[in-house]
């Protein structure tokens, strides 16, 4: 029976290491707390939502978010890294309301946000048979 190879990652340094994802630390007991967990200015809020990504005076570069925490309240944070990762629709909507790129138009074939983004959707049916 064919087997995967095992996952390596590339380290700063160029070494290939066995571990899947090159964002993810050596393997701990407190796995699989991320990285970023573990600095010092780094903060998760939970039960917050994006509004929308901020970007400086020439549109290229993301300079934090606006979002609105547990209590209601609306919060813009700066930030030198902001990472999109709201799951694929969540994605091209946040990019869309925050005026990333031109919205696709299957129509004229015009525009690149939205384009080629889908959902695998799963189905099961359980059946019983006696």
């Amino acid at each position: 029976m064919w087997q995967a190879p095992p996952a390596t990652r590339a380290t700063s340094n160029g070494e290939k290491r066995a571990g899947g994802n090159p964002f993810e630390a050596p393997r701990s007991g407190d796995y699989p707390t991320p990285p970023l967990m573990r600095k010092e200015n780094f903060t998760t809020y939970t039960n917050s939502e994006v509004l929308e990504v901020l970007a400086d005076a020439s549109d290229k570069r993301a300079t934090g978010v606006t979002y609105i925490d547990s209590s209601g309240d609306e919060w813009e944070q700066p930030a030198d890294l902001v990472i999109v990762a709201a799951f694929t629709f969540e994605n091209v909507r946040l990019m869309l309301l925050s005026g990333i790129g031109e919205a696709y138009d299957p129509v004229t074939n015009k525009g690149t946000t939205g384009h080629n983004y889908a959902y695998q959707t799963t189905n099961n049916v359980t059946l019983l048979f006696r």
